[in-house]
């Protein structure tokens, strides 16, 4: 099982105008819609009944004109059509000895009638109860349209603003109000802290509403009503895809373990939209519009799209107001107060590089100790390292990778200072740095493999590069001092024995 969990961040302004929707949805499913009331009126027509009737009849005539067997006339006596004729016989569901090929056919000829009906077909329209039919189908029309008014329920043939606005906040069942609202509560949070709360709520109320008005008027099938925010929730979710195409989706996995996974927006956004379709089919019937919430998906994407053109954001930034605080903190020179504001960036972005980038710069300039920072500061940087090294590491800056692990103390523990590179990384980074002759910088990633990939098959080979490397090293006062807390400090038993044979044998 998973959930999605949108971007995964809180949102530093609370989702009003989520909740509110939320809220209303909520209180119209249990206080606003009188939903038994009319679907009992509906049930309890009597045109219902007279159309059933017709229909039978008119089935029967169909089937004797085209088959004329025993079929037909048990058809006839089951349902009753012709009072007459049950004296005839005496047991009800009596065995006519047909075989399996003449019951096929019966039901093969019952498809083809309805396929005729629907078409209405000139062999139909001869039939002397088409009539009858045709008269208790539009009294039953008749009277679903007397309830459509009076309860104000959507549909091709009561396409108003009232009806419109009443189907966007109901809902069939307590499972389609709960898998509607969780989705916008997921997507919506996001949307509304990107574009505002009235931005939002217009965009929710008329994009989806045109969704669903284009749905109920090009559909006039016979149903009592359509309803349903699903259209409304796909253009949340349209508009999440448009404005974060370049992020990352956090998806909440549980089944025997828990575990939070990333996925790209733009990969694995419509595979959401699928799943959202899959859970409407459990949990909604014919008369939610199903066909509106693509289109729903469209327009929430084009408006999207075009307030992303409109009012961009730079790379690595989710929302305007981050932009505007970013720009203003930049101007702080005051380096306690720059720091306290620029985290506050980050608690609601943790993907924000470019604040990183300059808290780290801030924090431990290139010509400061980091061993003399203060507690709290080198708690901090400890916290903030990992995601700089790893910035650093897609963009390929490898020199200020090389000085920020030279200057990194022993004690910080150099796999968790790496824990964000992955066994290929750690590759590439650990070849680099000895063709860049940067020995204690492959020392300290080789350490950091072997720490956190204990039963890697590559960890002999590592150790045997790191022999190599060792080799090369002629043991001063320097070396003597990193090797010796390297080897106190680590807790793989096979990089102490490498450095204590390199030790000894320089003595």
């Amino acid at each position: 099982m998973f959930i999605p969990l949108g971007l995964g961040f809180r949102t530093k302004n609370f989702p009003l105008a989520t909740w509110l929707i939320i809220l209303a949805c909520s209180f119209v499913f249990y206080f606003g819609h009188q939903k038994k009331n009319y679907e009992a009126e509906y049930m309890s027509l009597p045109a219902h009944h007279e159309l059933m009737k017709a229909h039978d009849n008119l089935f029967y005539e169909y089937c004797q004109k085209e088959l004329g067997n025993a079929l037909c006339e048990r058809f006839a006596f089951e349902r009753g059509i012709d009072s007459q004729r049950q004296e005839s016989y005496p047991l009800l569901g009596l065995d006519f000895h047909l075989s399996r090929e003449a019951l096929k056919e019966f039901s093969d000829l019952y498809r083809d009638f309805v396929s005729k009906l629907d078409d209405r077909k000139g062999q139909i329209k001869a039939l002397p109860s088409f009539s009858n039919y045709n008269n208790a189908l539009e009294s039953l029309k008749s009277q679903t349209q007397s309830i459509r008014k009076n309860y104000h329920l959507l549909h091709h043939d009561n396409l108003n603003i009232q009806a419109l606005i009443i189907a966007v906040f109901s809902h069939e069942s307590f499972a389609h109000l709960a898998g509607n609202m969780l989705f916008l509560f997921i997507f919506g949070r996001y949307v509304e802290q990107r574009v505002g709360i009235t931005t939002f709520l217009g965009s929710y109320l008329v994009l989806g509403s045109t969704a669903l008005a284009i749905y109920a008027w090009s559909n006039s099938a016979p149903f009592l009503h359509v309803l349903g925010a699903s259209a409304n929730v796909s253009v949340v979710m349209g508009a999440f895809y448009a404005l974060f195409f370049h992020n990352k989706l956090k998806i909440f996995f549980f089944y025997l373990a828990f575990k939070i996974a990333q996925f790209p927006v733009k990969t694995y956004m419509f595979f959401f939209f699928m799943l959202q379709e899959f859970i409407y089919s459990f949990t909604a019937q014919e008369n939610v519009a199903y066909s509106a919430h693509a289109l729903g998906l469209v327009f929430g994407m084009a408006f999207g799209y075009g307030y992303r053109r409109i009012r961009p954001v730079p790379k690595y930034f989710l929302y305007e107001q981050e932009t505007k605080d970013w720009s203003r903190i930049q101007k702080e020179p005051d380096k306690a107060k720059f720091i306290d504001e620029a985290l506050d960036i980050v608690k609601f972005n943790p993907n924000n590089k470019v604040v990183i980038r300059e808290i780290v710069k801030r924090l431990a300039p290139n010509n400061d100790d980091i061993a003399g920072l203060d507690l709290d500061e080198e708690i901090l940087l400890r916290e903030l390292m990992p995601s700089y090294l790893k910035d650093l590491y897609n963009y390929k800056k490898f020199p200020e990778i090389y000085q920020a692990l030279e200057r990194v103390p022993h004690t910080w523990s150099m796999s968790m200072c790496l824990r964000r590179f992955g066994q290929k990384d750690l590759l590439v980074l650990i070849d680099q740095a000895i063709d860049d002759e940067k020995l204690l910088v492959s020392v300290l990633a080789i350490q950091a493999f072997v720490e956190r990939y204990k039963r890697s098959r590559k960890v002999y080979n590592l150790l045997k590069t790191l022999r190599s490397v060792l080799d090369h090293i002629q043991i001063d006062t320097y070396w003597k001092r990193h090797l010796v807390q390297i080897k106190s400090l680590t807790t793989s038993e096979g990089l102490k024995r490498m450095i204590d044979q390199k030790l000894t044998e320089q003595l």
